[in-house]
């Protein structure tokens, strides 16, 4: 989830001071909560952030290219994606986020007890839908990364084999060349983008991921070249384990004699 994301999911109407003018010590104490919890997550990226750029720094001076050019992408990966990086310890980060949001879970709740027995019933139904919600948001992946390590951020490299029969009769095959990167996974969903032949075509796939078995289908065109009745129709289940993903994709309500083959490896650092 991207910090505006986070900015918008905390600004309630608490936050926002949409409250009658009365003091409401309850909505306080919940405000504040809040402000410190977004101020523990930024400073937590920071002292994050400032590992990495003190990493790329000592791989400089070394004349260190390829680790360099590495930390580069994983300072981005986390301040525009919020993937963790490999490169430095992130225990202390995960140990601060994970407080932080307990503490603010704890306000929560202390918020939604005090209106309900306030006779406040709205505005505790308000604040527990409100929390409801939190608990169940994207935070960055701060959070444990998947076992199955098909988490957002890595990235899949290999071949993707085809044939169909046209409405002509003709038949025709072929091979592409495939780059998969997963953009964001949460729980058991995910989704990720696909480019082929050097980036010629691409497109954004979702779908779920649950004891290693993957299934996705089309959901939005990176390039133009992509036909508008793919999307939502092409349709790919699989296995992801071991590092590589195989599988098969289908296009049942476009051309039921399409069937292509993926096998993909994840990229290693």
């Amino acid at each position: 989830m991207t910090r505006a994301i986070l900015m918008s999911t905390l600004c309630s109407v608490l936050v926002c001071g949409i409250l009658s003018a009365e003091d409401d010590h309850n909505g306080e104490k919940l405000k504040a909560a809040k402000d410190t919890y977004t101020k523990s997550l930024e400073r937590a990226r920071v002292e994050l952030v400032a590992n990495l750029k003190k990493k790329a720094e000592t791989a400089q001076k070394a004349g260190d290219l390829k680790t360099l050019e590495k930390v580069e992408e994983e300072i981005k990966a986390l301040e525009e994606k919020e993937v963790l990086p490999k490169l430095v310890p992130t225990t202390g980060y995960v140990r601060e986020v994970k407080a932080a949001r307990a503490k603010l879970l704890v306000a929560y709740d202390a918020a939604v007890k005090s209106y309900t027995m306030e006779g406040k019933r709205a505005l505790a139904k308000t604040i527990q839908g409100e929390w409801d919600s939190f608990k169940n948001t994207d935070v960055p992946n701060e959070m444990n990364r998947p076992a199955d390590g098909f988490e957002a951020g890595i990235k899949l490299t290999g071949k993707y084999a085809f044939g169909f029969i046209s409405s002509n009769g003709n038949k025709t095959s072929g091979v592409a060349d495939w780059e998969m990167e997963v953009t964001k996974r949460v729980g058991k969903d995910f989704a990720a983008e696909i480019w082929a032949d050097k980036r010629i075509s691409g497109y954004v796939v979702e779908g779920t991921i649950e004891k290693g078995q993957v299934k996705y289908t089309w959901a939005k065109a990176l390039t133009e070249d992509i036909p508008n009745n793919h999307i939502g129709n092409v349709i790919f289940s699989g296995r992801f384990e071991n590092g590589q993903l195989t599988g098969v994709v289908t296009t049942p309500k476009i051309n039921a004699t399409l069937r292509g083959e993926v096998k993909l490896k994840v990229i290693k650092d």
